[in-house]
């Protein structure tokens, strides 16, 4: 066994070790493995799994964006994560740039191995009449996929040929062919609908198996489960050869440590990462570079607390895209999509009302709204010397989540309600509920944040389980009165009104809590 596969497996015993020594870990863990289970659970009942073949798809959407996104990141640099260990101890050490590259990237290589068993052991236990075919695809995939995966980072993460004017060519062109498929496929969904079978016709799109590497790769695994079609056997010939010149060419070509500076950097700002991670800010996740500002003024109005609203909106207005974060840019891109359907007449009866708050409870469920400005004002030592009480405070420091959220949820109801024939009182009161649930979740979750980071700081996912586990309660609570309002016959507006008054009580009952955390670490 080399030095550096030593330093990897034991790097990898002790990790292990001094994590399952906590019982903490175990509990994260049992969580982790439910969450996987209830995942697998409602994929299959959502899209139907009839044979093996549209199970697969599931790995072959992985693959598509994945391997995509894996090539921007390593011709980008910033697709292998090197830690300030790495950086100090192995590129002075008489290694070859090549072996340190194959090193790190084997930390993404083996996520992406996990993932890939999971889906077919899972693959066995529904089908295990095609068990034998799952174990020969596996063997032979994970060998295939590894050595394609280090020899493209080799080329391209160690690239010292290829000039920055073509590295971002490249880069505009994967980002404009995950663009293209992603919209084409939204256009398949709208036409007809999300299932297993539309994923099948979809994927096996003669133009989706022609993109090199990724593409071919599809064909590949098509081969195995889909059967010998022409397309599948040239593309999945095409991707055994490609991965067999991608090894060849990555072992001869030039590597002479380049890549070190560009790596120094980013196991910086890794290491800076990690430690804003550590506290939940998961609001700035940016490797490389300097974030870039803009000049900006702003007019203070009112006194005391109110300084807090102003100078939170002047550091908004110094932001390249002001206070629009991945929340605003999905609910523009769906409100984007609702304008295509402007012309088709839809008529759901109760669900045209329904639709736009159930596709607003899934943004706010899967868009983590991360660390507030609340949260990083309690950092900042004049907000306790501010003479107002806690209450202001905690209000002014979160006055612009609710615009946030208001604009978000404008976003999707205005096109979306348009579209289904709703009325102007019927948006406003979906727009209404929506900032008063997002409201009490950003209250709620400055409340766990600062009662038991302390508690799960080691860890962050168990405590973001919480989150999510009060998250969840609160639209369960809105969702249990909408329903009652409709079963009793009362109506789906004055539902909508109870949801309102309900998520507005809850969320001042969670801001005076929050307002009492500000208390007891002023106190401390």
């Amino acid at each position: 066994m080399n030095a550096l596969m030593y330093l990897y497996v034991r790097q990898f015993r002790n990790k292990l070790r001094s994590n399952f020594k906590k019982p903490l870990a175990w509990i994260t863990l049992i969580l982790l493995v439910i969450y996987v289970l209830w995942l697998i659970k409602t994929m299959d009942a959502s899209l139907k799994f009839k044979n093996v073949n549209q199970f697969i798809t599931v790995l072959l959407m992985i693959q598509l964006y994945a391997g995509t996104l894996s090539i921007v990141t390593y011709l980008r640099r910033k697709g292998i994560i090197f830690t300030p260990a790495d950086v100090h101890f192995l590129f002075p050490a008489p290694f070859s740039p090549k072996r340190i590259l194959m090193y790190a990237s084997a930390r993404g290589t083996l996520i992406s191995m996990v993932v890939t068993l999971v889906i077919l052991i899972t693959g066995c236990a529904k089908f295990p009449e095609s068990t034998p075919k799952f174990l020969v695809f596996g063997i032979a995939y994970l060998i295939l996929d590894t050595i394609c995966e280090h020899s493209l980072a080799i080329l391209c993460y160690g690239n010292e040929v290829i000039s920055k004017e073509h590295i971002k060519a490249l880069c505009r062109i994967s980002y404009g062919l995950i663009i293209a498929v992603s919209l084409a496929f939204v256009a398949m969904f709208i036409s007809s609908g999300l299932s297993a079978q539309v994923l099948v016709q979809f994927l096996g799109h003669p133009l989706i198996k022609a993109v090199p590497i990724v593409g071919w790769s599809l064909g590949f695994i098509q081969l195995f489960f889909m059967g010998p079609t022409a397309g599948n056997v040239i593309t999945g010939g095409l991707y055994v050869i490609s991965t067999a010149v991608l090894a060849a060419v990555a072992y001869k070509s030039k590597c002479e440590g380049d890549y070190y500076e560009d790596a120094e950097t980013f196991a910086k700002d890794y290491a800076e990462l990690k430690k804003k991670s550590n506290k939940g800010d998961t609001s700035s996740w940016r490797l490389g570079g300097k974030k870039e500002y803009k000049e900006a003024t702003v007019r203070y109005k009112g006194d005391y607390a109110r300084a807090i609203y102003y100078r939170q909106l002047l550091e908004y207005k110094k932001e390249t895209m002001f206070f629009f974060n991945l929340r605003s840019y999905i609910c523009i891109f769906i409100g984007c999509i609702s304008i295509a359907g402007i012309t088709i007449d839809i008529d759901l009866g109760l669900g045209n009302l329904l639709a736009i708050p159930v596709i607003l409870v899934y943004v706010e469920l899967f868009t983590s709204i991360g660390r507030t400005k609340w949260e990083k004002e309690i950092e900042n030592p004049y907000i306790f010397m501010i003479p107002d009480t806690n209450l202001r405070k905690t209000w002014n420091a979160t006055k612009l989540e609710h615009i946030k959220a208001a604009l978000d949820a404008a976003f999707i109801t205005v096109p979306g309600g348009f579209v289904l024939g709703l009325t102007v009182i019927q948006m406003l009161l979906i727009i209404m509920a929506f900032i008063g649930i997002n409201a009490t979740n950003v209250y709620y979750h400055m409340v766990v944040e600062v009662y038991l980071s302390k508690v799960f700081d080691a860890f962050r996912f168990l405590l973001n389980l919480i989150q999510f586990a009060v998250q969840t309660l609160v639209i369960g609570i809105s969702a249990a009165v909408l329903a009652v309002c409709i079963v009793t016959g009362i109506g789906v507006e004055i539902g909508f009104s109870a949801v309102c008054v309900i998520t507005v009580l809850m969320s001042l009952s969670g801001m005076f809590v929050a307002s009492l955390a500000l208390e007891h670490m002023e106190s401390e």
